[in-house]
């Protein structure tokens, strides 16, 4: 997968104690911390939806603490978050199968050991909750990490290992593809601020805002380099646009 350039997804692997679920196991199964295999376990409110429906922040908070899922309560220790250095995981949406979440992955102190979880939530402040699961489990499904386009490596740093847009000026496709960029982007869902990117090559600002559909991601100023600068997407790419095109 290709990284972010703005530090958010990437990162090594870290320690997940697979022991949380060992009680339970399976002969010969366990959940390993390089699990690819995941099951939502349901959601809960956060303060700002309790509240709005006219709880004191305080009765809010007693609603909080009494909630749980499957015997876990993931706002306490709310503070004790952290996020792990892993790839987003990509899941379906839990109100809509068709809409897959790209969600981070975190971990908290439970029990004595670490619970590692992916979690996510709405604007309306709802919250969804995902465990790392055997592929035994009820519920369990893969997840896939995201998949990103037209994230170029950052001038001067040697250490990054992203590709720079280079052109091709024989790629005889080009105005028959933007037009497929289009449909599809117009059917995708709009990340509204994912940090102000700058062109590679002309230098000029290149728009804030990413397009997610599936497991794939790029920047909306992704167009920019296929028209102006005569870049072609990868052969990945190309062919997820043309699927996707063909299903309209």
């Amino acid at each position: 997968m290709t990284f972010r350039s703005d530090g958010h997804d990437g990162g090594l692997d870290r320690l997940y104690n697979s022991c949380l679920a060992a009680a339970n196991s399976a002969p010969n199964e366990r959940i390993d911390s390089v699990t690819s295999t995941w099951r939502y376990i349901g959601s809960l409110p956060g303060l700002s939806f309790e509240m709005k429906r006219g709880l004191t922040r305080e009765e809010a908070l007693a609603r909080n603490k009494a909630g749980a899922l499957e015997g876990w309560n993931p706002w306490f220790p709310f503070h004790d978050w952290t996020q792990a250095r892993e790839p987003k995981i990509v899941v379906p949406d839990p109100e809509d199968p068709v809409r897959r979440r790209h969600v981070r992955i975190y971990e908290v102190p439970h029990n004595g050991t670490v619970r590692k979880f992916a979690a996510d939530s709405t604007n309306d402040d709802i919250h969804y909750f995902w465990l790392p699961a055997r592929p035994s489990d009820e519920g369990a499904f893969v997840a896939p990490h995201p998949t990103y386009e037209g994230h170029w490596r950052l001038p001067d740093v040697p250490e990054d290992v992203r590709p720079w847009p280079q052109p091709d000026y024989t790629w005889r496709e080009r105005a028959d593809f933007l037009e497929m960029l289009s449909r599809v982007e117009a059917k995708a869902e709009c990340i509204m601020y994912r940090g102000l990117s700058i062109c590679r090559i002309c230098k000029k600002q290149n728009g804030y805002e990413a397009f997610r559909l599936m497991e794939w991601e790029w920047p909306a100023g992704y167009r920019h380099y296929l028209a102006d600068h005569a870049v072609r997407p990868t052969t990945e790419f190309e062919a997820f646009i043309r699927s996707k095109d063909a299903e309209t």
